[in-house]
């Protein structure tokens, strides 16, 4: 290819370096010292190579937001010419599932490599002396990290730029590995210390039956498991699942039908978030909690029954769910948590049972919809209840007062 001048400031090209192949289109950007990866140009590789020279001067960083939300992006090695990758440089990037980062790299921005969710397994270089607040975040599927710096890196600790957050092994030592395999069905699990662990599904079936077991042997789920998994369409979950784990369907905006088992006691974090074609979910007796955020975004959910089993039910739990008509809040909630309804456009009526203490900030805020509240208490009692701002539409609707004998 033809060389261009050194003070182009964004430059489309590639050069020679170490690597059997590398990437040819990047865009690059003088910064000074030498050059950087500012985006991904005109590449079209699925599998990218940073050169770690071009124009005979060094590739010393990747730029903010070089690669974020690449859609085609799988794999990338980046060279030890690169010193710091920028924050934001990977983020978003769903499909990238294989990451090398050679010795060299110094530092690791903020939110560099956030929701990445397919990334399973890294090392960490001798050369890397910083990272920053959240440069892993989201990355749930990421179970195994070898580190060789002298960072301090431990398995479940958002430290570090949460890289460990949802790590099973930190090891140091070759020896430390644990096992990647992929089973029956296209089922993939990672075994370590004596456990099995579904950390994703590599198959091509959009109707899926939960393995009852894994090579005889019981396994746990991951959080963010299927997260992303756009063209899953049914899940049946078998007895053995005692919760539906944080992030687990997040995003999967084909799933129409979830078959919860009566062994499930727990509904995590986010645990439906965007499930955009889920119009209706059976939640079973035997869940006691609903996390933060369970279902936010799933606009086409249109009736939900939650059972007099539940306890506790998050923030913002059912946020957005622009398609809910009414909702039933069960005798064992005494609370109503902030922004539980925020957003229910089309909520017309809601229950509400036992004795309520209070009801949080914008519980009902933007439920323009909302026309009435059926209470199965006194007047009096409703009005010892504790209703905080942002719920007008709760308080301009007819209450129904239905006082429980």
């Amino acid at each position: 290819m033809k060389n261009k001048s050194d003070d182009e400031s964004a430059i489309h090209g590639s050069c020679k370096t170490n690597y059997d192949k590398w990437s040819e289109g990047l865009s690059f950007g003088d910064n000074g010292d030498g050059y950087s990866v500012i985006g991904i140009g005109v590449c079209e590789d699925a599998d990218i190579f940073i050169p770690a020279e071009y124009n005979g001067r060094s590739v010393t960083s990747i730029d903010d937001f070089a690669f974020y939300s690449c859609p085609a992006l799988i794999s990338v090695s980046i060279p030890g010419s690169v010193k710091s990758i920028e924050e934001y440089a990977f983020s978003g990037c769903e499909r990238l599932s294989s990451l090398t980062i050679s010795d060299g790299v110094v530092s690791i921005g903020f939110n560099a490599f956030s929701d990445c969710r397919r990334i399973t397994s890294i090392v960490i270089p001798s050369s890397v002396e910083f990272i920053d607040e959240e440069a892993f975040y989201g990355c749930g599927r990421l179970v195994e990290i070898r580190n060789l710096s002298s960072l301090r890196i431990n398995a479940g600790d958002e430290d570090n730029g949460c890289v460990a957050e949802y790590a099973k092994n930190v090891y140091m030592d070759e020896g430390g590995r644990g096992e990647f395999f992929t089973a029956d069905g296209g089922f993939d699990f990672y075994r370590f210390g004596g456990k099995n662990y579904l950390i994703g599904y590599s198959g091509s079936e959009t109707d899926l039956v939960l393995p009852g077991n894994v090579n005889g042997e019981e396994y746990e789920i991951i959080d963010y498991v299927f997260a992303g998994f756009t063209s899953l369409k049914t899940m049946v979950i078998p007895d053995l699942v005692t919760s539906i784990s944080d992030f687990m369907f997040s995003f999967c905006t084909s799933l129409t039908d979830v078959s919860i088992p009566s062994s499930v006691t727990m509904i995590g974090n986010n645990a439906f978030q965007s499930c955009f074609s889920l119009e209706s979910i059976s939640i079973p007796s035997s869940v006691t909690s609903i996390g933060e955020f369970a279902f936010v975004d799933c606009m086409s959910l249109k009736s939900i029954v939650i059972p007099d089993s539940v306890t506790s039910i998050g923030p913002a739990a059912f946020y957005r769910c622009g398609s809910l008509g009414s909702a039933a809040v069960p005798a064992s909630i005494t609370s109503i948590n902030e922004g539980m309804f925020f957003g229910c456009t089309s909520l017309t009526s809601i229950t509400i049972l036992g004795s309520m203490i209070s009801i949080g900030e914008r519980a009902f805020f933007a439920c323009k919809a909302l026309k009435h509240v059926h209470y199965s208490g006194r007047q009096s009692d409703w009005g010892r209840i504790s209703i905080k701002e942002g719920n007008d539409e709760l308080l301009l609707a007819i209450k129904n007062h239905t006082p429980r004998l």
